[in-house]
């Protein structure tokens, strides 16, 4: 997803990346503000038969990544590496995330 800027700026980059998923397979359905007000959702779909990784790069380092049922339930916290969440999404799942940043 990239936003773009529009109008004359001065020494100013005329886009930005806000997230990067790395896999073409997988359908981002939803970018949004969590309901509680403290993160990012990301909705992903697998239409896949298979299980297929992920690697989602955000512009600016992840605090806390956690996996959310869809009504953004905490489930689990997920291990990340400055702005890098790896992980895996199962063959036809829907894969909710939720980052602090």
């Amino acid at each position: 997803m990239r936003l773009f800027q529009k109008g004359r700026t001065a020494n100013c980059q005329t886009w930005a990346s806000l997230l990067l998923v790395d896999n073409p397979s997988l359908h981002v359905t939803c970018v949004k503000q969590a309901e509680d007000g403290s993160g990012m959702i990301v909705r992903l779909f697998n239409p896949l038969a298979s299980d297929q990784p992920l690697t989602v790069t955000l512009a600016r380092p992840i605090t806390q990544a956690v996996l959310c049922r869809a009504d953004e339930t905490e489930v689990e916290k997920l291990q990340t590496t400055g702005n890098v969440l790896r992980c895996t999404v199962g063959p036809k799942k829907i894969r909710t995330l939720k980052f602090i940043m």
